[in-house]
């Protein structure tokens, strides 16, 4: 679906990011997407739990830095409780080797 077919905005969920992506995602968004988005933004899992429950986010947006273990267990523990909504790993490169396993 591209972005000027959709009838309302994309509601993304950024959860976990640190805080330059946070700046930095919604503008790369709004070039792209000509504001056909809405983008909110969770410092902890827990938090984006809690708020997925409203049911109006389309897309989350997880960064790997949620884990303060530096592992997947955050997550892993989103993908078992968010079954119905696209996650993208967000990861810096020195985390390709978690990224590459979380796929």
């Amino acid at each position: 679906m591209s972005f000027e077919m959709a009838d309302k905005p994309l509601n993304i969920l950024l959860v976990g990011c640190p805080p330059a992506m946070t700046k930095q995602i919604p503008v790369l968004l709004a070039a792209a997407a000509r504001g056909r988005y809405a983008c909110e933004t969770v410092a902890e899992l827990d938090q984006g739990l809690q708020r997925i429950t409203q049911n109006d986010v389309d897309r989350i947006l997880f960064g790997l830095s949620a884990a303060k273990d530096g592992s997947l267990s955050e997550f892993l523990r989103a993908r078992t409780r968010i079954l119905n909504r696209p996650i993208v790993v967000l990861a810096r490169p020195e985390q390709k080797p978690l990224t590459l396993e979380a796929v």
